[in-house]
């Protein structure tokens, strides 16, 4: 059995180096997916039909196995017949240098089956296990009352519910930004992948003010500036520390320039970094769900120019949570007879 396991990881190795090294690689994402698909299901085909029948008896049966609120890992695994049911459970985690364990629980499953469930918090920020980027392997070893140990794979086999709703699980801790979710590997064995957070300029908080908006957001380096454009020209912009969250950077936003153009202009706001890189600045992608209530509806207020003329202010997110505004001017009075429904904060341009 070692043999074919081996035999699996080397050709799953070998199959992700020569798919990088192909010129299909430079597809486009949709065709790429669904390239990825046909392998993801011939894999499931194989850890069914071959290594879970071989590992009967010798493994445990993952039956569900996710991170939930971005750092909060949950395994529930049956245990091979027989086990003992005083015996004691432990969750391995390990990335070949370093190993860690988590205390299980045991309890009998269906058919009297034992059966194990853990749960772990991952990243040191929040006082769980210190896991960095990387692959980690997930393992239980189970010590008899007499003390014999025994540490048995952790098979994928089962399905893991998708949650639904206006809520789904988180794509990266909030507490870190690290974004951690279980995986399997191409020798059907679970294990949990962990990314570096991604590299951005966050969008904490938009302020409306009577007279316009702050934002409050997340460089991603501490030396920078901020700039707004439409596409066609670019205006420098002044930020300033927030009081008691040195870490987050304001900005006023001078809502007189932006309308001045014109009608029709979209203004995005983008950190430039010491080296010129540009990062947009967005929501992360959890803040953004459900996605299609958050992006179709636009937060409008109502603004005044200096010669007293309405305009809206529409505030947007783009799906990649590019943070947006829009200027559109305010109809005029209604007619006899007609009621206006405008119910937006009025404030002015100064």
């Amino acid at each position: 059995m070692a043999e074919q396991v081996h035999a699996l990881r080397v050709v799953g190795r070998s199959g992700v180096l020569a798919w990088r090294r192909l010129p299909v690689s430079q597809l486009p994402d949709r065709i790429r997916r669904k390239a990825g698909r046909h392998v993801a299901a011939g894999r499931d085909h194989l850890i069914h039909s071959v290594v879970a029948p071989r590992a009967e008896g010798t493994a445990a049966v993952v039956k569900y196995a996710m991170v939930l609120g971005g750092h909060n890992l949950n395994v529930h695994a049956l245990l091979p017949p027989g086990t003992p049911a005083d015996a004691r459970a432990e969750l391995t985690v390990g990335n070949g240098s370093r190993h860690f364990t988590v205390p299980g629980r045991l309890s009998a499953g269906s058919g009297g089956r034992p059966s194990v469930t853990v749960s772990a918090l991952l990243g040191e920020q929040v006082g769980g296990l210190p896991v960095t980027d990387g692959r980690w392997s997930l393992a239980l070893r189970i010590t008899t009352p007499g003390g014999a140990a025994e540490e048995l794979r952790l098979i994928g086999v089962g399905e893991t519910p998708t949650l639904t709703g206006p809520s789904t699980a988180l794509a990266a801790c909030p507490v870190s930004g690290l974004s951690m979710h279980t995986g399997v590997s191409p020798s059907g064995r679970l294990r949990l992948n962990v990314s570096d957070p991604a590299v951005r300029a966050v969008l904490v908080r938009t302020v409306r003010r009577f007279a316009g908006l702050q934002l409050d957001f997340r460089p991603p380096g501490p030396r920078g500036r901020l700039e707004a454009t439409d596409g066609r020209q670019t205006i420098a912009l002044t930020v300033e520390p927030v009081p008691g969250s040195p870490e987050l950077l304001r900005c006023t936003l001078p809502l007189d320039q932006f309308q001045a153009v014109g009608k029709g202009a979209n203004w995005s706001f983008r950190w430039v970094g010491e080296s010129g890189r540009r990062y947009w600045l967005r929501r992360r992608p959890d803040d953004l769900r459900p996605v299609r209530v958050m992006l179709n509806t636009g937060v409008k207020l109502v603004i005044a120019d200096r010669k007293g003329r309405l305009h809206y202010v529409t505030q947007r997110h783009t799906i990649r949570g590019i943070y947006r505004l829009s200027f559109s001017p305010v109809p005029g009075p209604a007619a006899p007879g007609q009621q206006s429904n405008s119910t937006a904060t009025t404030g002015s341009l100064t």
